[in-house]
């Protein structure tokens, strides 16, 4: 520092040559219209592809409309099921109807039967009685 408060900076003092560099090349592009060609078929691919895949999708969301979801899933599955248990029921009962309407008949049959027996049984009694009997 020097007396009147001032930073004094040294001057530097370069001799010598500037080192060479070398001169900076620039890309050449490659031939234009062949570029453009080729981008323009690039695009072109691209185009078509993106064409295809919107086609793809749009028929995969009419397709993904078509399905059943899961819960008409079950709601059909309760309904079948119900169905064939209603079904199932209603046959048995018809089964058990008639097979009670059978042994009921052939009960009764018997019962007739039964009476018929009965009835000879007492009158053959009552005969058997008067003959017993003394007449008086």
């Amino acid at each position: 520092m020097s007396s009147n408060g001032k930073l004094e900076q040294t001057k530097l003092n370069c001799k010598g040559k500037k080192p060479e560099t070398k001169p900076a090349n620039k890309k050449q592009r490659a031939d234009s219209s062949n570029s453009i060609n080729t981008s323009m078929d690039d695009l072109s691919n691209i185009n078509t592809l993106l064409e295809n895949m919107t086609e793809g999708y749009g028929e995969l969301r009419e397709d993904f409309k078509g399905m059943l979801k899961r819960e008409e899933i079950e709601h059909l599955i309760k309904n079948t099921v119900s169905t064939i248990m209603n079904t199932i029921k209603i046959t048995m009962i018809k089964t058990i109807e008639t097979k009670v309407t059978n042994r009921n008949k052939i009960l009764n049959e018997k019962l007739t039967g039964l009476e018929f027996e009965n009835e000879q049984l007492k009158q053959k009694m009552s005969d058997l009685e008067k003959k017993n009997t003394p007449s008086q």
